[in-house]
């Protein structure tokens, strides 16, 4: 009987490190969508400073 609780309970314990695996690795995932969307809204923020500062200035109608 007790090899077969032993077993259980191994089983078990497999089962809850693959269970908390798969959260840390579901976590890590979303964490790094967060990272990359945030990332991307400054990459686009800065380009269109950089658009801005790279643009001809006309004199014209100036006073």
């Amino acid at each position: 009987m007790e090899i077969i609780a032993l077993g259980a309970d191994i089983e078990l314990l497999d089962l809850m490190r693959d269970e908390v695996g798969s959260y840390s690795q579901h976590k890590a995932a979303q964490e790094a969508r967060t990272w990359a969307g945030a990332a991307g809204v400054t990459l686009e923020t800065g380009l269109m400073q950089l658009d801005r500062a790279l643009r001809p200035t006309s004199t014209k109608g100036r006073v």
